[in-house]
C-alpha cells in the first residue's frame, strides 16, 4: 500500500514539473511574441512604448514624441497608413509630393496615347480628319506606337511636378492647418478637420503653384506631339531642344502662352475636385471623433 501511495506521488509531481515546464515555455514564447510586436510598433511609429524609457526621455524629445502622435492623429491618411511618414523622419512635404508624383505617373503612363489624340484633333483644321477613327490610324501609320508617345518626357517630368506640388502642398497644408488647431487649440481631428470652403482654397493655391512652374512643360509637349503630322515641319529634336529654339525666337514669355486660361479652368477645377474627394472619402470612410 505504501509502495502505491508513493508511485502516487511520484507520478503526481512528474505530472506538476512537466505542467510547470510547459507554463514557462508557453510564458517565454508569449512574452517574445509580446516583445517583437512591440518591437514593430515602436519602429513603425517612433515612439518607446516603455514607461521606463519614454520617463528618461529628455523634455525636448518628449516634445518630439508627442508632435509626432499629434502628426499622426492629424494626417490625412487613415490608420495604419498615417504613420508610414514617420519611418525615416521624412518632411511630410515630401511623402505627399511623392505620392501625388507617383499617381500622376502611373495615370498618365496609361492614358496618355489618349493625350496625343485629343491634341492632334484641336490643333487640326475643321475637316481635316473623318473622325477620331482617322486620327488613330493615321498617327499609327507615321510611327507606330511609339507615335501616341510623342512627347510623353517632358509630360512626364510636366506631371511630376504638377501633381507633385498640387498634391503635396495640398496635403501638408491640410495637415499643418489641423495639427495647428490639435496642438494649440486643443480640438480633436474631427473638429480640426477644414471645412469645405478651406479645402478648395488650399486645393486652388496648390493648383495654382504647380500650374505656373510646371506649365511650359506643357507647351514643349503640345508642340512635340503635333509636329510632323499633316505636312507640319518637324522643327524640334526633343524637349530641351524645343524650349530652346522658343526661348530664342519670341523669349521666355513663349514658354508660358495660355497660361491665364489654363489657370481659369485648372485652377477652379482642383478646388472642386479636392472639395468632393474629401466629401466622398468621409460618407466612404466616415470621420474620427
Amino acid at each position: 500500500m505504501s509502495s502505491l501511495y508513493d508511485d502516487c506521488v511520484e507520478r503526481e509531481q512528474v505530472r506538476l514539473n512537466k505542467a510547470v515546464r510547459e507554463r514557462r515555455v508557453s510564458e517565454k514564447v508569449k512574452h517574445e511574441i509580446e516583445e517583437h510586436e512591440r518591437v514593430q510598433r515602436e519602429a513603425m511609429t517612433g515612439v518607446p512604448e516603455s514607461h521606463a524609457e519614454a520617463h528618461a526621455l529628455t523634455d525636448q524629445q518628449q516634445t518630439l514624441l508627442w508632435r509626432r502622435e499629434l502628426g499622426q492623429e492629424a494626417s490625412i491618411f487613415t490608420p495604419p497608413f498615417n504613420r508610414l511618414g514617420m519611418l525615416a523622419n521624412v518632411p511630410s512635404l515630401a511623402i505627399n509630393c511623392t505620392i501625388g508624383a507617383a499617381a500622376g505617373v502611373g495615370a498618365q503612363s496609361i492614358l496618355y496615347p489618349m493625350e496625343v489624340v485629343k491634341t492632334r484633333v484641336v490643333v487640326s483644321k475643321s475637316g481635316e480628319y473623318e473622325g477620331l477613327g482617322s486620327v488613330i490610324r493615321e498617327a499609327y501609320a507615321q510611327g507606330g506606337l511609339l507615335e501616341f508617345y510623342k512627347g510623353f518626357t517632358p509630360n512626364l517630368v510636366g506631371i511630376v511636378v504638377y501633381r507633385g506640388l498640387e498634391m503635396g502642398i495640398y496635403s501638408s497644408a491640410q495637415q499643418s492647418i489641423m495639427l495647428y488647431r490639435m496642438q494649440l487649440q486643443g480640438k480633436s481631428r474631427k473638429e480640426a478637420a477644414l471645412t469645405a470652403a478651406e479645402v478648395g482654397t488650399v486645393g486652388m493655391v496648390g493648383s495654382t503653384v504647380a500650374q505656373t512652374i510646371s506649365y511650359p512643360l506643357n507647351v514643349v509637349r503640345t508642340r512635340l506631339q503635333t509636329q510632323g503630322s499633316r505636312g507640319r515641319e518637324k522643327k524640334y529634336k526633343g524637349m530641351i531642344d524645343c524650349m530652346v529654339k522658343m526661348v530664342r525666337a519670341k523669349g521666355v514669355r513663349s514658354l508660358f502662352s495660355g497660361i491665364t486660361a489654363n489657370y481659369l479652368k485648372a485652377v477652379p477645377a482642383s478646388g472642386v475636385t479636392f472639395m468632393v474627394f474629401e466629401k466622398v472619402e468621409s460618407l466612404l470612410v466616415g470621420e474620427d471623433d
